[in-house]
């Protein structure tokens, strides 16, 4: 119930159009997570993804999308990284039940 709350307390926070400094921010946070390599922090940058996703507004869409964070890694190709880890991660259990 309090993940629920938490979430649409998200969702309702980026309903706003947010500026360029706080979508910068938004970027380090979510890079940070990703660059940790962990399937929980994953799942926290795949979040920030899906807040802003959820609140509907294209503004923010798009410009978080095409941002870069602080570091030069643009966001796009971040998310990217974190998709084809979760596939590869995956395939690396199935392979590994098969030679059970």
């Amino acid at each position: 119930m309090k993940k629920a709350y938490i979430l649409r307390q998200a969702d309702q926070a980026f309903q706003n159009t947010l500026n360029i400094s706080e979508i910068g921010r938004l970027a380090d946070i979510f890079v940070s997570y990703s660059k940790r390599n962990t399937p929980d922090d994953d799942e926290k940058a795949m979040m920030i993804w899906r807040c802003i996703g959820n609140a509907k507004n294209p503004d923010n869409i798009v410009a978080f999308h095409a941002s870069t964070a602080t570091c030069g890694i643009r966001i796009m190709e971040e998310i990217c990284q974190i998709m084809n880890r979760d596939r590869t991660n995956i395939k690396k259990a199935i392979k590994a039940l098969n030679h059970l």
